[in-house]
């Protein structure tokens, strides 16, 4: 009868309902399990229902210089700025000790900066720095991000609510880089934190290859590659051999 009521109610609010509000009616309805056992039951419900209706997600066909996607994680006691090009996949990484608003306006400019030259579109989560209000469904932004807008000249844009999926490309590296680099080391410090991190985005950016850039790194390739049966491969090691980087030597 519970699992039925969670079931209903995540299809009502469209997926939008949080275990707390539902657990109320759960007691009511009989349940006596832990409130994290229900937390575990809602979500497993949200996915059932994501899985069947589409939530009209905005389709991952970029274009040069459109879409640059931000997004705030955290790594150990930092708090980590990644802001995503769309089409390259160039990835631009900085650490702060909060995610204010004029910290996130500071990590923008110089991105934009590092970039140089401004997208058409800003995409961003519904982050409370940049959120003015919600109205039918619609983000407001902040007066201070329309005036940052506008003087940059780009267009602000929001994901849809509680779907993590419409910023998956910006979502995705923060996880890449705990997964690839930050699980496989032992951080002595918030020193040898952004040390690491530093090295494992500049691997990103100038060696990794990606399918979708025909096997070149998102801030392509100084020369193309050659073929013969003269060329060796040079290896270079970096994080004490965690990644692998290979060159070609005539």
């Amino acid at each position: 009868m519970v699992a039925e009521l969670v079931a209903d109610r995540v299809a009502v609010t469209k997926g939008r309902i949080s275990a707390k509000r539902l657990l109320p009616a759960a007691r009511a309805a009989g349940y006596a399990g832990s409130a994290r056992n229900f937390r575990r039951l809602v979500a497993e419900a949200k996915r059932r229902w994501r899985r069947d209706n589409h939530r009209g997600r905005r389709p991952a066909v970029w274009t040069p210089g459109e879409v640059l996607a931000i997004d705030w994680g955290s790594a150990g006691p930092l708090h980590v700025f990644c802001a995503v090009l769309a089409w390259s996949r160039y990835r631009f990484v900085r650490f702060a000790d909060n995610e204010r608003s004029e910290t996130t306006l500071a990590m923008l400019a110089e991105c934009f900066e590092e970039l140089s030259g401004v997208p058409k579109v800003v995409l961003a989560d519904r982050m409370g720095c940049l959120k003015g209000g919600v109205v039918a469904n619609k983000v407001v932004p902040t007066a201070e991000y329309v005036r940052f807008a506008t003087h940059y000249g780009f267009r602000p844009d929001w994901c849809e609510a509680a779907d993590p999926e419409s910023n998956a490309i910006a979502e995705r590296w923060i996880a890449s880089g705990r997964r690839e680099c930050l699980d496989r080391m032992l951080i002595t410090g918030e020193r040898h934190l952004r040390l690491v991190l530093g090295e494992y985005i500049d691997h990103y950016n100038t060696h990794r290859p990606h399918r979708a850039l025909q096997q070149s790194p998102p801030a392509g390739r100084p020369h193309p590659p050659v073929l013969g049966a003269n060329v060796r491969a040079l290896r270079r090691d970096r994080l004490g051999g965690l990644i692998h980087e290979y060159s070609q030597v005539a």
